[in-house]
């Protein structure tokens, strides 16, 4: 489908319920630094693109109590950068791409989020707009306050169709004193031996498809003794490892992030429940995802196989109640969104019809709704 778009109209925090008070035109389409795009179905209609401008773009770190709030237009890196220059941390990416009202729209998440979760487990408070600029506030600023829970998780990959997050406030973590990974040749695995491995809590584990085979990566973050003493374990569950430096885990990582969290590029992504990565020869299955996360199940596919292949590997994923999705279609033969049934479209078009009933916000966002894009009011 065609996407040529009109460029963003940047609108300030303060200007932004009026703006959609007085919008008459196509839907509208929140971006940041539309890393993002891919994720989703495409809307039928031609959306406006809308987004913050640099008024938005403020951070208020509470050091000692491990919070931070933070405009939406802000860069992840930016605000990553001030926290590590506390010594501390948000653990979701080492060096996370794009803006946080895009990480909170996307709903992304790096191979860490296995040990430490995911984005929407580190935010206690958000505030924003929804439909005709009415504004919308849930949780705090500390990390006792819990209210509003439901709309924060709500809006975490919602895809900028309920509304326009503004302003995010997050618990954060001290940074970690050291790193420390092993590598190990997927073929030599035993499934007792990954149990094991899994067992040991490590900050990743995942199964890396490389062009000499598949090889399991893992890796501890904490105080020295403790990784020095985690990685004595782990060898002595699969014998003879590979041990990585601190500085070529963390390079592994970096690199398995900017292919994650790029957002525009062709990419599947799908997983299985966490008891169905326990099995390495289904794991390494010709034509399998280049990149398993084995903590938690999840799946990424960084180069498509054919389409055959790609189905095959969707029904493999049910037998094990997972599910296979597509960013972006490449060709015409790729389905562009992988998961949809009546019963999840009804509870989309239920939330839409109580957060935008007038359909402000792009429609054909969210999944299952590419052919329900409302007309423009």
């Amino acid at each position: 489908m065609s996407r040529s778009l009109s460029p963003a109209m940047m609108v300030s925090e303060a200007d932004l319920s009026t703006f959609l008070r007085d919008w008459s035109g196509e839907p509208l389409l929140p971006v940041g630094e539309e890393r993002f795009l891919g994720r989703g179905s495409w809307p039928e209609l031609q959306p406006q693109r809308v987004a913050l401008d640099e008024s938005n773009a403020t951070v208020d770190h509470a050091t000692a109590d491990l919070t931070v709030t933070v405009g939406a237009s802000v860069l992840m890196s930016d605000l990553q950068k001030t926290l590590n220059r506390h010594g501390q941390w948000l653990p979701v990416a080492l060096q996370p791409v794009g803006t946080v009202g895009g990480w909170i729209g996307s709903g992304r998440q790096s191979q860490m989020a296995g040990r430490f979760g995911s984005l929407r487990d580190y935010l206690i408070g958000i505030q924003g707009v929804t439909g005709r600029g009415r504004a919308f506030k849930a949780g705090g600023k500390v990390v006792k306050n819990v209210a509003g829970y439901d709309l924060m998780k709500l809006m975490t990959g919602s895809l900028g169709g309920f509304g326009l997050v503004t302003e995010a406030t997050f618990r954060v973590l001290p940074l970690p004193e050291t790193w420390g990974g092993f590598r190990y040749p997927m073929k030599k695995l035993s499934r007792t031996q990954l149990q094991e491995a899994r067992a040991l809590e490590p900050t990743v584990l995942c199964l890396s498809r490389e062009a000499n085979g598949c090889f399991l990566i893992g890796g501890f973050s904490g105080r020295p003794n403790g990784v020095r003493e985690r990685l004595r374990l782990v060898s002595d569950v699969l014998g003879a490892t590979e041990e990585l430096p601190a500085a070529t885990l963390r390079g592994l990582l970096d690199g398995w992030e900017r292919r994650l969290l790029s957002g525009n590029q062709t990419l599947g992504w799908g997983g299985v429940l966490p008891s169905g990565v326990t099995n390495p020869t289904f794991l390494q299955s010709p034509g399998g995802p280049s990149l398993w996360d084995l903590l938690r199940g999840y799946a990424w596919w960084f180069d498509l196989p054919e389409p055959k292949t790609l189905s095959t590997w969707r029904e493999r994923l049910k037998t094990y109640e997972g599910v296979l999705n597509l960013d972006v279609a490449a060709e015409s033969s790729y389905e562009p969104w992988g998961w949809e049934s009546p019963a999840e479209t009804a509870v989309w078009n239920r939330l839409k019809d109580n957060l935008d009933p007038e359909g402000i916000w792009a429609w054909g966002r969210l999944p299952g709704t590419t052919s329900l894009s409302r007309e423009t009011s």
